[in-house]
């Protein structure tokens, strides 16, 4: 406390910033407590999400989604399991980061570690990459 008098007793520049320093605890007080009631109303609104009675259907209806996306296959749905040429032409697009199928080097990046590449996810630019069908 001796140390604050002795600061507002300083010069004019110290003065000043004592008095800013001031000016700004009851806003730093204000915004805490918007802060609290922001928590409040966010574990509230968590609360009523968790106890809606419609959550475990909705958790159910996404589960049937993923199993049925799970056994979606398009070759055999345009008739074309058969046709390796196809299978490659898809493949080759998916490997291309700048391919127009808008998931960037995701799809190579998840190959290369499923398939036990040594390559990581940050550690490389593959950005350029290029595939191709036959080589």
């Amino acid at each position: 406390m001796a140390y604050w008098q002795s600061l507002r007793n300083g010069n004019d520049d110290v003065r000043e910033q004592v008095a800013l320093i001031e000016g700004l605890v009851p806003k730093l007080a204000q915004l805490k407590r918007l802060l609290v009631d922001a928590d409040k109303a966010t574990l509230q609104a968590l609360k009523q999400f968790a106890d809606n009675p419609d959550l475990p259907r909705l958790a159910e209806w996404i589960e049937d989604q993923t199993a049925q996306a799970a056994e979606f296959n398009p070759f055999e749905t345009l008739g074309m399991w058969h046709r390796e040429d196809v299978h490659s032409r898809v493949l080759t697009w998916l490997l291309v980061p700048n391919g127009n199928h808008g998931l960037g080097d995701y799809f190579l990046r998840e190959f290369l570690r499923s398939s036990g590449s040594s390559v990581s996810r940050s550690c490389a630019d593959l950005s350029n990459v290029k595939s191709y069908r036959e080589w």
